[in-house]
């Protein structure tokens, strides 16, 4: 998939995003810094990262959040672990999902959308 430019990204219009809490869920820093500038780029300004799934969990003990990025690929407890520890507390229907992945895997992706 070819990286698309933040001035090529679509923006909505009149619509002030700073409001928005969106956590940034990558072992990597470097691509949660990448996630990160894209949503600035955005005018999302509230970001929250987490350095992998185990983080994340902990830091949603205490903050309410609107969106996750969530990477598949992480150490200690993966996307599909966050996601499906997220469902058995029910914290799934609070905000939404968004998995980021490099990943080819056809079934880890079919278990992600269910």
């Amino acid at each position: 998939m070819e990286k698309m430019a933040s001035s090529h990204l679509p923006r909505a219009t009149g619509a002030d995003l700073s409001g928005l809490r969106v956590m940034v869920v990558d072992d990597s820093r470097t691509l949660r810094k990448i996630l990160s500038q894209e949503l600035h780029g955005l005018g999302i300004t509230n970001i929250i990262e987490a350095t992998d799934g185990l983080d994340a969990l902990a830091k949603l003990k205490y903050i309410t959040i609107d969106l996750m990025l969530l990477d598949m690929e992480m150490p200690e407890l993966d996307g599909l672990g966050v996601l499906e520890v997220l469902r058995s507390q029910h914290s799934l229907e609070a905000f939404s999902v968004i998995v980021v992945s490099g990943a080819d895997e056809l079934e880890k992706t079919t278990k992600c959308i269910e």
